[in-house]
């Protein structure tokens, strides 16, 4: 990919722009499947939240490939945090 189609991050590493959010209303599977074909495809890019109560089943994913059949340090893995739960979260950073 062009240069264009990534961010450069303060650590000197290009992070995909694009990448595939996990969101998803079908059967639990799926969204497996679809991490499996992304990354399969060439995304080093995935975004989830906690609100989409499917972490279980995407880690469930990353155990099976990373390290397999692609390295940790190739993968972004993004997520969310609601400000409704912002103190709660910086109060666990430590």
């Amino acid at each position: 990919m062009s240069s264009s189609c990534h961010l450069l991050l303060h650590t000197g590493q290009q992070m995909p722009i694009l990448g595939l959010g996990t969101w998803h209303h079908g059967p639990r599977n799926e969204i497996q499947d679809a991490i499996r074909f992304a990354v399969r495809r060439g995304y080093r890019h995935i975004d989830g939240a906690h609100i989409y109560l499917n972490e279980e089943e995407v880690g469930q994913v990353y155990r099976e490939i990373i390290g397999k059949e692609v390295d940790r340090e190739e993968m972004f893995i993004t997520s969310k945090v609601l400000l409704t739960r912002l103190r709660e979260f910086i109060g666990n950073l430590d």
